[in-house]
């Protein structure tokens, strides 16, 4: 069995971590060595997804009805004279339901609510910061934490596949040394990866509960992995 990878050029230009374990078992009268290989590479990420919550309260059903759209719209149009492309927002309006102060309950004030939900994709990140203070002051009552993630995991992911790969190779051939022999043929291959994924402490970089605001933020990065599991029969 031949093992074909053709991505070796790519290494040269891939900075990543790559780590590995192995082990020997008998299988059926021959010996096997399993090994595998690790390699990873940081990326920052390059698409942002957030919710705006939108929701104008009033002391009657009719009211908040009209109001909604109002709000809606103002918040809308801000997106889209930020440079927001239309097809990269999407508005869910859920109507019209009671109110009630969750701080104080026995207070007074607004009876109703009315609700939409507004969910935009960014492919600037530097657009974070101006948009979520805009929306706000345009009647967004809050916004959510944005999903980050990096468009380019796939094509990292498969660059950093031989390298995983010829780590693993490298283990199993150690340890086949180790063991008083020699590595055999490659039985199977198989790969498993994790997901591109962003810290959520530092996507609340971004937007903060406390201060919505036009400053710089901090771009978090994260890795993006892959995992070579290998067999190989060991030889004597």
């Amino acid at each position: 069995m031949k093992l074909r990878i053709s991505l070796a050029a790519l290494l040269a230009t891939v900075a990543s971590v790559a780590n590995a374990q192995a082990t020997i078992q008998s299988d059926t009268g021959r010996t096997i060595i399993s090994a595998g290989g690790q390699a990873r590479q940081r990326t920052a990420p390059d698409r942002a997804t957030l919710y705006f919550m939108v929701e104008p309260q009033a002391m009657s059903v009719d009211e908040a009805s009209s109001r909604l759209p109002v709000v809606e719209k103002a918040v809308l149009d801000t997106l889209r004279r930020l440079g927001v492309p239309a097809n990269a927002i999407q508005s869910f309006s859920s109507g019209v339901m009671p109110y009630r102060n969750s701080m104080n309950p026995s207070m007074g004030g607004p009876s109703f609510a009315g609700r939409s939900m507004i969910r935009v994709e960014l492919s600037r990140l530097d657009q974070l910061p101006a948009i979520t203070a805009a929306a706000l002051a345009k009647g967004a009552t809050s916004i959510s934490a944005p999903t980050l993630s990096y468009s380019g995991a796939d094509s990292v992911r498969r660059a950093l596949l031989p390298q995983a790969f010829q780590q693993a190779q490298r283990e199993a051939e150690a340890l086949a040394h180790a063991a008083g022999g020699r590595l055999g043929r490659l039985i199977d291959v198989s790969t498993t990866q994790q997901p591109n994924y962003f810290n959520e402490a530092n996507q609340m970089v971004f937007v903060s509960a406390m201060s919505y605001d036009n400053g710089q933020r901090i771009t978090p990065t994260a890795p993006v992995m892959v995992y070579v599991t290998t067999r190989w029969v060991l030889l004597r």
